[in-house]
């Protein structure tokens, strides 16, 4: 757990799973999903998720998960912040802290998908790499036709990393 001013940065609790939820469903640029998703993110993967809460409101949140196939990767799901706490560098903390967790240091590796119109998760996890002194790069994720034609926009991958030197020093 870590705190920066007000703002404290934890792994989520099952408890947090609604607030979870409704911050998605209320940012309106979030895929929303169900309620029990958030409920399992916050029981089954509290060491790749994160939270922020800030006098006992949840300010931000990030789910993730490893990837089976590359156990030093951590994908990045959904990063949302409440439109309250916005513009305060809440979600660059929240990856820097994933990304430096003392409980998982086997992550050397963020990997993320965004859509090309959304600039501000690209500019996020542009600065977030440029923190981590390491490289980023983007590829095809998923072609905006395997969306069934729901007029979704292509999701590109980003992959940062490797940054394992930068977070065994600890550095920012």
């Amino acid at each position: 757990m870590s705190a920066d001013g007000d703002t404290i940065l934890r792994p989520p609790r099952v408890e947090d799973g609604p607030a979870m939820w409704r911050l998605v469903n209320d940012s309106g640029v979030l895929d929303p999903n169900s309620l029990y998703l958030y409920l399992m993110m916050a029981r089954y993967f509290p060491d790749t998720c994160i939270v922020a809460e800030e006098h006992g409101r949840l300010a931000g949140m990030i789910t993730g998960y490893r990837v089976p196939a590359e156990p030093t990767t951590l994908f990045i799901w959904q990063v949302g912040v409440s439109a309250d706490f916005r513009g305060r560098g809440i979600a660059s903390r929240m990856l820097l802290a994933l990304a430096r967790r003392p409980e998982a240091p086997a992550i050397d590796t963020i990997e993320t998908t965004i859509t090309p119109s959304n600039e501000a998760s690209q500019r996020l996890f542009r600065g977030v790499a440029r923190r981590l002194d390491a490289p980023v790069r983007d590829m095809e994720g998923f072609r905006a036709e395997l969306f069934g034609g729901s007029g979704h926009e292509p999701e590109v991958l980003y992959r940062i990393g490797p940054f394992g030197s930068c977070k065994q020093r600890g550095e920012e």
